[in-house]
């Protein structure tokens, strides 16, 4: 077999249909079929290691990389596959926080190659990474792999694996050409990842949208969950076996049907206080309750999705998390691209909120950890499909001055479009030629004591990161 370079295997992966590259215009029949095959050729790697899979509108790439951190900082051998990313394919597929090799990347592609002869047909990219996934992580081998979905949950190409926990973040308005148009819609695709036996960590919280959940998961409806402990949580029976178990009083669960965990009535990050570097938080499951514990990251939501990821690994082990470790992993937790401090003069804001309720939680963190910075400048790019008044309106009054750039994708929204959107909101605005030039317009206006925030789309965030600090994506940059 020919051995490729990085720069062949890329060439030959980007011949590829690309959905993240064109959009939805021209969606094929869901099928995952020739995920099914591939994986059928390939010895089904996908069913090698236990699987936690999370979906969700937004938060799920946090809580993923939460969830890594604290299955890995237990000693497990953890593999994770996520989308998309910002400087290079490598960040998407991960072996306890470092990311695959080039050497690793191309011997698998090339192989996935050959299978793809065999089949007779092409996959799409977004198959081939998957596939790329499964079968990296087999071959470590993983203890478990952590798997985000890529769009929606049902028809998502990671969706042949099946859960043994199942994680839905929350419901909002995303892909609607594709899952909508309604948020029962969106939540009933997102349900396809509950599998029979996946134990349920629910975070939408929404009554009507959690019907669609307990459908999924086979319960007729949420009824009294008994035996709660002293602090209100319902208390469970575990082991500290590396595999989900969920004793009968931890999850609402119906006869024949599915153990599931609610945010609100199983787990919930019942305080949330900003504080320099990100948040103080209490968190309570079945298993445990944590006070005042630090966790690196902005944002009230963030607090939410450490509530989620908790729940999930100690439903994961069927046993409380060592408050140590917590601590020391909540502690240093960093997200590249997401609500990411790089700059210090004026202060760079990085963080890839691309739809109307990512830009709400957004303003959130300027309200809270920012406020005191003037004036706020948005470096912002969208993707066709969303609607520039209603990301900005979300902001509210957090942004003094918009500057608009393309996102460096084929899908991009004209930035002169979303200038003349920001002007007629009543906000100062020009528009320039890249999200670099942007980036650098931005910092001559908000001066030290500003602040630049980078925001609308991935690409572009990933743009502004890239001219910032090069390809290096790794957990642990401190700047």
């Amino acid at each position: 077999m020919k051995k490729w370079s990085y720069d062949e295997m890329l060439e030959w992966l980007d011949l590829h249909s690309s959905m993240e590259a064109t959009g939805f215009t021209h969606v094929a029949v869901p099928t995952l079929d020739r995920m099914h095959d591939i994986c059928n050729l390939m010895g089904n790697p996908e069913g090698a290691q236990p699987v936690i899979h999370i979906t969700g509108t937004n938060g799920k790439g946090s809580t993923a990389k939460l969830v890594t951190g604290l299955l890995v900082a237990r000693g497990l051998r953890v593999g994770t596959y996520s989308s998309p990313n910002l400087a290079r394919v490598n960040e998407r597929m991960t072996y306890c926080n470092e990311p695959v090799t080039d050497e690793d990347l191309c011997a698998l592609m090339a192989e996935l190659s050959a299978f793809e002869i065999m089949l007779g047909y092409r996959l799409s990219r977004f198959e081939l990474l998957t596939a790329c996934a499964f079968r990296w992580f087999a071959d470590r081998p993983v203890d478990v792999a952590v798997l985000e979905v890529g769009i929606g949950g049902r028809w998502d190409a990671t969706n042949v694996a099946n859960a043994d926990v199942a994680v839905v973040t929350n419901i909002s308005y995303d892909h609607v050409e594709i899952l909508g148009p309604t948020l029962k819609d969106i939540a009933r695709e997102k349900a396809g990842i509950i599998k029979s036996g996946s134990l349920a960590v629910i975070g939408e919280t929404d009554p009507e949208l959690i019907k669609i959940f307990e459908a999924a998961a086979g319960i007729a409806g949420v009824g009294a969950i008994g035996n709660a402990d002293q602090t209100g949580m319902t208390n469970t029976e575990g082991n500290t076996e590396g595999k989900a178990v969920v004793g009968s009083s931890g999850a609402t669960r119906n006869r024949g049907g599915n153990a599931v965990l609610y945010a609100g009535r199983d787990f919930a990050c019942t305080r949330s206080v900003p504080v320099p570097g990100g948040l103080a938080i209490d968190l309570e499951t079945p298993w445990s309750r944590n006070v005042e514990v630090f966790l690196s990251m902005y944002g009230a939501h963030q607090g939410h999705n450490a509530a989620v990821a908790l729940a999930c690994v100690e439903a994961f082990f069927g046993a409380a998390y060592p408050e140590d470790l917590l601590a020391e992993v909540f502690g240093k937790v960093s997200f590249s691209g997401r609500c990411e401090v790089l700059g210090r003069d004026p202060i760079v804001l990085l963080d890839g909120a691309h739809n109307v309720a990512g830009m709400q939680a957004l303003a959130g963190v300027l309200k809270d950890h920012f406020a005191e910075l003037s004036p706020k400048i948005l470096v912002t790019g969208m993707l066709t499909g969303r609607d520039p008044a209603a990301m900005l309106d979300a902001l509210g009054q957090q942004i003094d001055y918009v500057i608009a750039v393309p996102a460096p994708s084929q899908r991009t929204l004209s930035p002169d479009a979303i200038r003349d959107v920001a002007q007629a909101m009543g906000i100062q605005s020009v528009s320039a030629s890249s999200a670099v030039a942007g980036l650098q317009m931005a910092g001559t206006t908000a001066g030290s004591a500003g602040l630049v925030l980078v925001a609308g789309s991935l690409y572009v965030v990933g743009a502004a990161r890239q001219a910032m600090i090069g390809d290096i994506v790794r957990p642990d940059i401190v700047v």
